[in-house]
């Protein structure tokens, strides 16, 4: 009786750290599964959750940046981003201005599309092709020359001086146009004239990269 007594305390004993360490590995893939793989850790004693339609909240390859896309863009003051584009399908050549559309490229220029490139436009979403686009900046102090060519926000102020967009859905959905600088007498009063005899507020002008 004594021997049996024995037998089964010992089987306990060696079986308490067995079932102790498969636990605790059962805990550490638990949590390895849920980081890698999306699943989601049971309570103990429940059954694994299961999602109803069988999907995995993993992450998939639908869920990067689609082409023209820059993960964690940024606005500037004037709510463009870094891969923002503004483009138009004739040059400004000897027009006084003429309006640009904010853009997103998708298909960049090569020799078999003329250099043309493609782009899905912010405002209606359609896509076109052109070879007249352009990255641009806030101005400083030393691109204010004439003949400088600048884009500006399409919006009118007081005393008819165009003004910066006052929020990104302003910005980003309302309308541009690029000109030439051909007067900087009012630079003290906070504004330049353009091409088409519009004044253009100093913190509503944007110049090529």
């Amino acid at each position: 009786m004594r021997r049996i007594c024995f037998i089964v305390l010992l089987a306990v004993s060696f079986a308490a750290p067995v079932f102790a360490g498969q636990d605790k590995a059962d805990k550490t893939f638990g949590s390895a599964n849920k980081h890698l793989y999306g699943q989601v850790e049971s309570a103990p004693g429940d059954d694994a959750v299961v999602s109803p339609t069988g999907d995995n909240p993993a992450v998939t390859e639908t869920d990067a940046p689609s082409p023209g896309q820059v993960a964690g863009a940024t606005d500037d003051e004037h709510y463009i981003q870094q891969d923002d584009f503004f483009f138009s399908t004739e040059p400004l050549g000897q027009s006084s201005w003429i309006y640009v559309k904010l853009a997103k490229m998708v298909t960049p220029p090569t020799s078999a599309t003329k250099n043309e490139a493609e782009f899905y436009q912010i405002t209606d979403g359609n896509k076109i092709w052109t070879k007249h686009y352009w990255t641009t900046r806030r101005t400083d102090k030393g691109d204010l020359k004439l003949g400088t060519v600048v884009v500006a926000f399409d919006k009118q102020g007081e005393k008819e001086i165009y003004v910066a967009p006052d929020s990104k859905e302003e910005g980003r959905g309302g309308s541009w146009f690029m000109a030439k600088i051909t007067d900087l007498s009012d630079l003290y009063k906070g504004y330049v004239t353009v091409s088409g005899n519009y004044k253009v507020s100093l913190g509503n002008l944007r110049v090529k990269k």
